[in-house]
C-alpha cells in the first residue's frame, strides 16, 4: 500500500512537499486553491515545541483559508521537529532562521512572488529576526 501524497477538496489540494537545505531534510505541506494558480504563498513558522500543524491545527486551518482565498501556503516542520531531519536538542533559533530562508527559497524558486508569512511564539521571532 502506498502513502497518499496529494488531497483535494473542493476548496484546495494539499501536497507532501520536502524542503532541503545544507544537508537537511524539512517536511512540509503546501496548500494550494483547488482552481487556478497561485501567486502569493502564507509561509507559517510553529512555535519551539510544535509542528507545521500548529497547536489544536491552527496552522492547518488558516493554510486552507488562506487557499479558499486564492493563496497558496507552505507549513513546515522546523528541523528536529514532526517528520524533518535533526534532533531536538541541536535546534535553536539560528537553525530555524536558517530553515525559515531554505523555506523561503524553496517558495521563490516554485514561482511564488510576494510571500507572506505567519508565525506563533519562536516561530513569530524567527520570522523578525530572520529575514531581511
Amino acid at each position: 500500500m502506498s502513502l497518499t501524497t496529494t488531497i483535494t477538496t473542493q476548496d484546495w489540494r494539499e501536497e507532501v512537499v520536502i524542503i532541503k537545505d545544507a544537508g537537511h531534510r524539512l517536511a512540509g505541506i503546501l496548500t494550494l486553491p483547488s482552481q487556478g494558480e497561485a501567486s502569493s504563498v502564507l509561509v507559517c513558522a510553529h512555535g519551539w515545541g510544535g509542528n507545521r500543524n500548529g497547536p489544536h491545527n491552527l496552522l492547518t486551518h488558516l493554510s486552507r483559508q488562506a487557499a479558499h482565498q486564492g493563496i497558496a501556503a507552505l507549513r513546515f516542520d522546523f528541523r528536529g521537529r514532526g517528520e524533518s531531519d535533526g534532533a531536538i536538542e541541536a535546534a535553536t533559533l539560528a537553525t530555524m532562521a536558517e530553515d525559515l530562508v531554505a523555506a523561503t527559497a524553496w517558495c521563490r524558486e516554485r514561482g511564488f512572488s510576494t510571500l507572506h508569512y505567519s508565525g506563533i511564539c519562536s516561530g513569530g521571532n524567527v520570522i523578525i529576526g530572520a529575514l531581511p
